[in-house]
């Protein structure tokens, strides 16, 4: 049974360097990445299952490939009017992250003139990036 797992778990690493490799590839065609992408998907259901049926929630392969299942809980909002009259009626701010939405908040700055917002600073921020070859 492991062996078939790990075999899963390497077909979708080796996978993912596939769907990689036509990503970088800027004048292949998408529709050869999607299909490439579907294979994927496919492969990550069938470990799903495996770890679903096998009662797990990681797996590392000889090759060194590692899966797991980690579950991610979130919210998303399907009625904004209604959330926005429950946050009103219970003073629920809370449920809302504290930042700005920054295309809203770059259109008001040019239809003031780039006068500030009161309450609010413009900052930039630099990042760096490096990516493995």
């Amino acid at each position: 049974m492991a062996l078939k797992l790990a075999t899963l778990i390497d077909r979708f690493a080796k996978q993912q360097e596939v769907v990689k490799a036509k990503g970088r590839d800027v004048t292949r065609a998408e529709a050869a990445r999607d299909k490439e992408k579907a294979k994927l998907a496919k492969i990550g259901e069938q470990i799903q299952d495996r770890f679903s049926n096998d009662d797990i929630n990681g797996f590392t392969t000889k090759n060194g490939n590692t899966a797991t299942l980690k579950p991610i809980t979130g919210a998303s909002v399907h009625n904004w009017k209604a959330l926005a009259t429950y946050i009103y009626k219970n003073k629920a701010l809370s449920l809302m992250q504290r930042r700005i939405n920054k295309a809203t908040w770059l259109e008001h700055l040019e239809a003031r003139k780039n006068r500030p917002l009161p309450g609010v600073k413009k900052f930039e921020k630099v990042t760096l990036s490096v990516t493995k070859k």
